[in-house]
């Protein structure tokens, strides 16, 4: 993906991951989506996360995912739509998800001192952007996940 090409003042705000992935807090997130729709890259979505010194707890089904370019759409309009939906489906996920009730589950019972205080100091959202010179390889690369998907399924 090519969230590397985010503007810096962006770029300093994101948790990146050992494995590459940026995310950023729930008040930066619209400013991300944003900037990347005002240099012409697509916003594919993401999900939320939990950051821990100890590691990363994925929240893999709290998703705001655009839907995919259609052959023929113009770029610039993909642009525009994908941020649409990423943040509408942001701000509908942010209006009907309790996050501190989450926080509050048993999975995380061993990071409640840390939680106890501002849990959305923890939490993260990450973000995937594509280039419209990213098209094939991003084609290829959905292509083997679903070949893994439906191998493992």
């Amino acid at each position: 993906m090519d969230e590397k090409l985010l503007p810096e003042n962006i770029l300093k705000k994101a948790h990146i991951s050992t494995g590459g992935e940026y995310s950023w807090h729930k008040e930066d997130f619209i400013e991300v989506i944003e900037a990347a729709r005002s240099i012409g890259l697509a916003s594919i979505g993401g999900n939320v996360q939990y950051i821990f010194p100890d590691g990363i707890y994925d929240l893999y089904w709290l998703t705001y995912d655009s839907k995919d370019w259609k052959p023929g759409e113009a770029w610039a309009d993909y642009v525009d739509r994908s941020a649409t939906e990423v943040i509408e489906g942001f701000m509908k996920l942010c209006s009907t998800t309790n996050f501190h009730d989450i926080a509050r589950e048993e999975r995380f019972a061993h990071k409640r001192v840390i939680l106890e205080g501002e849990p959305n100091s923890n939490l993260w959202f990450i973000n995937y952007f594509m280039s419209e010179a990213s098209i094939p390889a991003f084609e290829n690369w959905k292509k083997m996940m679903n070949g893994h998907l439906k191998a493992s399924g």
